[in-house]
């Protein structure tokens, strides 16, 4: 297999740690598919150096501007989120 396919095996089976590429620091699944990728995203720019704490609320007011302004353009939902 691909290492590709490996990790996606892998995190479906609860791994992904950060030892080998997953995000760490996740809030355990509450969170949906925009909010994981945004803090996905500053954590690799901002490295060692994110705080997930300090960021929640910032992330909270992005992702729910986003989500309206989406459901405002189309009329649905953004897919993936709850």
């Amino acid at each position: 297999m691909n290492k590709l396919s490996d990790k996606a095996t892998d995190k479906a089976k609860g791994g992904g740690g950060e030892a080998d590429g997953g995000q760490a620091g996740t809030s355990g699944g509450q969170g949906d598919f925009l909010d994981k990728g945004l803090q996905n995203a500053e954590q690799r720019v901002a490295g060692k150096y994110y705080d997930e704490e300090k960021m929640k609320g910032a992330n909270k007011k992005i992702t729910d501007k986003i989500k309206d302004k989406f459901q405002s353009i189309t009329g649905h939902k953004l897919p993936g989120t709850h």
